[in-house]
């Protein structure tokens, strides 16, 4: 950095980079949350469906 100083637009840039950078690990993560959600609820799905009939 010039002079050793940060500005507020280098900053602000520097933020920005930072965010670009680390969202898609943000949504991977968030993708895999609902897929686990997604496959716990087709476990108890297929338990409903494989429990004996109770007449």
């Amino acid at each position: 950095m010039m002079g050793s100083t940060l500005t507020i637009g280098r900053l602000v840039t520097f933020l920005n980079y930072v965010q670009q950078y680390t969202k898609p690990f943000n949504d991977i993560s968030s993708v895999l949350a609902e897929l686990q959600s997604a496959l716990a609820c087709a476990e108890r799905v297929y338990a409903v469906l494989e429990s004996p009939e109770v007449a």
